[in-house]
């Protein structure tokens, strides 16, 4: 009853202490009546100035647990559990030093503490080898989670690895992707540094810069300012303890490095009271993540131990307790119950203070807090800001390169009549409206002619340049040395060649769609036919019955071709085996007509579509000599189209433009050899842009000129066939009307000789007339006929 008595007098003079700012010592009953003791190593409590709740708390919750284990009559060797107290002041010698003191004169069996990581590793060895457990409350450090080095060692609080992935988490939520880390020179700063990279790196984000805060000299190295200004980044991680967050704050208001162009993420927390009034709109917007209780965020806990505790604790700090705990045999975190929150520093009418506004617990991702609260990001803003550095006001020096249609150079006359040169293309229209929307100052250059590609790079790592604009390659090379931005053009590489004939002149090309055999077997079929025919008609029919044997041998062959071609002749079969005949031609005359139709449309049509080479693959077989593949010097692609040879390998975005406007007897061949580097659209402009540079095209259409049937170059052979026969047709002609013909030339043109001479060349003339009438009338006859 007694214990009783004194655990509620405790409890309040305590709360008194509460609600006073100055601490007073409250009297705890006495802990020597047990033997077996716990000892409890503490931050040293602070003056009355710099109160603060985690030494005052931590101990009051140490003696409020040992008292409560007398209430439940928890006991160790039938002994009621008392305690020590020692002060550690933060140094790891005091820490050891103290321990070892009260040890020599008291039967301790547990360590609750200490505070530090650096305290921790030094107590948890030393407990180790004298057989007693460590349980820490504070201490954070990664590498006291390995339980080989660590056998004897618990605590209560989340290591440093699981805070790094909730702030990992915390990224991936806003869409930032690197940061800048501020981190102090011990095990805890070192400890949250390794711990944030390992946490980065398996989440695809960057740690773009680090500065270390000297916990000794009080100072940062390096120049705070200048690194946070010339970064791309704007988000900054401080991994520190609050006395030294409080400096750091203080350091960075100094320099003008806090909001509203900084996100400032804390690992600890500090009283926004601390700083000067006039600086609450730069602390606007800063974050701070910090371990909790699962009651805070309605995670359900173990109360039944804890109950008597909490009642004493919940108005003043609930925070303090942290919840249900279990540990692994294989680590010495604790397995449950670990939740974070982040608290954002918002004005209020008091001034500036921390708001929840939101929750996290592993492996769940961040959550509102409560359905009012909202973000307020540096600056009063509602918008979540990118992560990267604002460029408006800023002067860039960007170099472009000449390419068509990328960037050209036009000369231009003003209104003065003065000529200027002026960059026009997809680039220079690309850049004003970046201008336009970001704010930024652009100084162009253009580089020089004899600038390659691989030179600009190396040109914008130097610092030469701030940056190049143009139809630059994404490599893994280049990205060693420079970032690249999101693409503005999606680009792949093709083949272009040039423009084959749409057709080739060939005066014969009319024979192809028949072999020779099939033309020499067409030969002998019409020849046998004709044969036939005149067997089979020759006495029967009147066309031939009168003629000569020669005569209707040709009238005969006449017959048999014309039926073979489809036309037919002027004269039909008269007998029964004749008409058969003609039957077996006419059969013929549909399958050969009608074959040979097919296949010189298909000959035609495949012509107007032949290229040299249909891809990279007729490349690497040799299908045309490498020595005839151009090359550019120091480029990202190695196959370049140049202008003196017949074949090259070039961007798609320069092909189409070159095939489209410059180059009209180009034209694009092959599938895509190589994937899109970067495809995305980033609005609809760069589409405007595109349809303005690479999709207008002042050269013909190659479609459009190339006839839709068979051209006269196709059918020149046929065509000058006819010519021949229709020349020896008239040398026919003259050959079988040639006595008629010398007779109206000597008529026309007489000679001049004596008048004996003519009648006897006249003689013979009339002679021969009166002799042969029927022969000439036979002549005439069969003329008439053919």
């Amino acid at each position: 009853m007694l214990y009783l008595c004194n655990f509620r007098w405790l409890l309040v003079h305590f709360m008194i202490r509460l609600f006073n700012v100055q601490y007073a010592r409250t009297t705890w009953p006495s802990s020597n009546f047990s033997n077996v003791q716990l000892l409890g190593l503490f931050q040293d409590i602070p003056n009355a100035a710099e109160i603060t709740t985690l030494p005052v708390h931590s101990r009051a919750m140490f003696k409020a647990a040992v008292l409560l284990s007398q209430q439940y009559n928890i006991t160790v060797q039938e002994q009621f559990i008392g305690w020590q107290v020692a002060e550690t002041g933060g140094d790891v010698i005091a820490a050891l030093g103290n321990s070892c003191r009260i040890m020599s004169t008291s039967k301790i069996v547990g360590i609750v503490g200490p505070v530090f990581s650096r305290e921790a590793r030094i107590v948890a060895a030393f407990a180790n080898t004298i057989g007693i457990p460590v349980i820490s409350y504070a201490a954070t450090d990664p590498g006291l989670s390995d339980r080989n080095a660590f056998p004897a060692f618990y605590r209560t609080i989340p290591s440093d690895t699981t805070a790094a992935l909730s702030i990992a988490k915390l990224f991936i939520r806003f869409n930032w992707t690197s940061c800048i880390i501020v981190y102090q020179n011990d095990e805890f700063g070192s400890g949250g540094m390794n711990a944030i990279s390992q946490a980065f790196s398996s989440n695809g984000l960057v740690v773009e810069e680090t500065l270390i805060f000297d916990v000794l000299t009080l100072r940062i190295r390096g120049d705070l300012k200048s690194t946070l200004s010339s970064s791309t980044t704007r988000i900054v991680l401080l991994w520190a303890e609050p006395s030294y967050t409080s400096l750091i704050l203080q350091n960075a208001l100094d320099h003008d490095v806090l909001g509203p162009q900084f996100v400032w993420i804390l690992r600890s927390s500090v009283p926004l009271s601390s700083f000067n009034r006039t600086s609450d709109k730069q602390l606007i917007g800063m974050f701070s993540v910090e371990p909790l209780v699962g009651s805070v965020v309605s995670a359900p806990i173990n109360t039944t131990l804890l109950n008597a505790a909490f009642n004493i604790w919940q108005h003043y700090e609930p925070e303090s307790f942290p919840g249900a705990t279990e540990f692994s045999a294989n680590v010495t975190d604790r397995i449950n119950g670990t939740y974070y929150v982040a608290k954002n520093a918002q004005s209020s009418g008091n001034g500036t203070n921390y708001v929840s506004v939101l929750k996290w617990s592993d492996p769940d991702d961040w959550k509102a807090y409560s359905q009012v609260d909202v973000i307020v990001w540096p600056g009063n803003l509602l918008v979540t800001p990118t992560g990267l550095a604002a460029l408006s006001g800023v002067n860039l020096r960007i170099v472009v390169i000449e390419a068509l249609p990328f960037t050209m150079l036009r000369n231009v006359t003003d209104a003065f009549g003065h000529n200027t040169t002026k960059l026009i293309g997809y680039v220079p229209d690309l850049i004003d409206l970046l201008k336009n929307s970001m704010g930024f100052i652009p100084n162009i250059t253009l580089a020089p002619s004899n600038q390659t590609y691989a030179g600009l790079i190396l040109a914008v790592a130097n610092g030469v340049y701030d940056m190049a604009i143009g139809d630059i390659t994404v490599t893994s090379e280049r990205r060693k040395i420079v970032d690249f931005s999101t693409s503005i053009f999606g680009n792949s590489l093709r083949i272009i060649i040039r423009q084959t004939p749409a057709v080739n002149v060939d005066l014969l090309s009319y024979l192809k769609p028949f072999s020779l055999k099939v033309w020499l077997t067409l030969l002998g079929v019409s020849i046998y036919a004709a044969i036939l025919f005149c067997l089979l008609e020759r006495h029967k029919n009147e066309a031939l019955r009168e003629k000569s044997n020669i005569s209707a041998g040709v009238m005969s062959a006449w017959f048999s071709v014309g039926t073979i071609l489809g036309y037919g002749a002027d004269f039909q079969a008269t007998t029964a085996a004749g008409r058969l005949l003609t039957i077996g031609l006419y059969i013929l005359c549909l399958i050969l007509v009608a074959t040979y139709t097919a296949n010189l449309a298909s000959d035609v049509t495949i012509s107007k579509s032949k290229y040299v080479i249909s891809g990279i693959d007729d490349i690497k077989n040799g299908k045309i000599p490498f020595d005839h593949i151009g090359i550019v010097v120091d480029s990202a692609i190695e196959d370049y189209y140049l202008q003196e040879i017949s074949g090259g390998i070039m961007d798609s975005g320069l092909v189409e433009y070159a095939t489209n406007d410059v180059y009209c007897n180009l034209t694009l061949v092959g599938a895509e050899f190589d994937v899109n580097i970067l495809s995305l659209r980033e609005s609809g402009a760069l589409d405007n842009l595109y349809r303005t540079w690479f999709q207008t095209s002042t050269c013909a259409d190659s479609s459009s000129v190339v006839p839709a049937g068979v051209t006269i170059q196709a059918l020149g052979g046929l065509f000058l066939t006819f010519v021949v026969i229709s020349v020896l047709s008239l040398l026919l002609f003259a050959w079988t009307r040639r006595f008629t013909i010398k007779n109206y030339l000597t008529r026309a043109y007489p000679k001049k000789s004596s008048g004996q001479e003519y009648v006897t060349m006249e003689r013979p003339s009339i002679k021969t007339s009166l002799k042969r009438p029927q022969n000439s009338e036979s002549i005439s006859s069969a003329e008439h006929h053919f």
